[in-house]
């Protein structure tokens, strides 16, 4: 296996479960898959881009182990 969710029910949108979306999401992709990378011991999927939806608001960064914000520019 590859991993574990770690979310809770609750986090994701229920009117239509396929695919998942989290519910406060700033930007959702759908995606189709294109390629599987193993790259040590990750697994890269590669997506192409079939539709998103976006609204305002600070999106969730990760970088050198630790979580942020990137502050909408708009604010």
């Amino acid at each position: 296996a590859w991993g574990v969710c770690r979310l809770s029910d609750d986090e994701f949108a229920v009117d239509d479960p396929e695919p998942p979306r989290l519910l406060n999401a700033v930007t959702r992709l759908t995606c189709q898959t294109h390629d599987r990378i193993v790259m040590g011991d990750h697994l890269v999927i590669v997506g192409r881009v079939e539709a998103f939806d976006t609204r305002p608001g600070d999106a969730l960064t990760y970088f050198r182990g630790k979580y942020g914000k990137a502050v909408d520019p708009t604010d």
